[in-house]
């Protein structure tokens, strides 16, 4: 009983956290391909365009002549 209370509160502590991300993404760049992870919204799979005048290194910039991909969606937590 006591444990289940502290993996619920150490659950809700972590969600706590992750509010300040919102409306934040981060971005992991490996080779052709890049990825997102936008608290809240979804988690995504793009080749970025090569930086060069008026494309910034960071954030990166989505190639959209290269199909990207939604790994994942977040689902509204109250549904």
């Amino acid at each position: 009983a006591e444990e289940e209370k502290e993996l619920v509160r150490a659950a809700d502590r972590g969600w706590e956290l992750l509010e300040g991300m919102r409306g934040n993404c981060i971005y992991y760049l490996s080779g052709w391909w890049s990825y997102s992870f936008c608290y809240n919204n979804e988690v995504k799979q793009f080749h970025q365009l090569p930086p060069s005048r008026g494309v910034p290194i960071y954030p990166p910039v989505e190639d959209t002549s290269v199909h990207s991909f939604v790994l994942g969606r977040f689902s509204n937590k109250d549904e």
